[in-house]
């Protein structure tokens, strides 16, 4: 079973059986992946601290879902910074699958009551691994946040719906950045 430091700061749920665990990540796919930082503040990616990445959420003997809700004010992102500039939000996320399992993103911008004023999901695209399991990244952007977005919820979920395969969906390197662009002098 993860340790539950291992999952600070998520929201878990599991179906049946199921449970989240915490497994190494092989070195040659550590090189690949990169850590970042969960929530990286207006900086090229590129630009963001570049680690090993060492540990991975793998998904267990049925569907798990692991959430975080995101309150801006509370990152320091102030209202009128938000409706005025409309930053980009970018989510990214890497995940792995092999023959029988399945992987899911979402993400939602949400106001201060709560109403989902953008939605990114990728219910419709549920993937579907191969034979052989490789590592893939998933990055969304949400072009333009409107005006009144005051949180970001943001929820993966993994799933073997083979019952012989044992690995599960695995999932790491998540981030969310908000990238503002702003020219001095504009107005709105």
């Amino acid at each position: 079973m993860a340790n539950l430091d291992d999952l600070d700061y998520w929201t878990t749920k599991t179906v049946g059986e199921a449970q989240w665990k915490i497994q190494e990540v092989s070195e040659k796919a550590s090189l690949r992946l990169g850590m970042r930082d969960f929530l990286l503040r207006n900086r090229p990616v590129d630009d963001g601290p570049c680690l090993q990445v060492k540990k991975c959420f793998a998904a267990c003997d049925g569907l798990c879902a692991k959430s975080q809700f995101i309150i801006l004010k509370d990152e320091g992102y102030w209202d009128e910074l938000i409706d005025r500039v409309k930053p980009t939000v970018v989510v990214t996320d890497c995940f792995y699958c092999t023959k029988g399992t399945q992987y899911q993103l979402r993400v939602q911008l949400l106001s201060a009551d709560f109403k989902v004023l953008r939605e990114r999901c990728s219910e419709d695209l549920f993937m579907n691994g191969s034979k052989h399991g490789r590592w893939r990244e998933v990055c969304y952007s949400i072009f333009g946040c409107p005006p009144g977005v005051r949180y970001i919820y943001f929820e993966h979920r993994g799933q073997n719906v083979n019952e012989r395969n044992h690995k599960g969906v695995r999932i790491t390197n998540t981030s969310i950045t908000l990238k503002f662009t702003y020219t001095v002098g504009q107005r709105n």
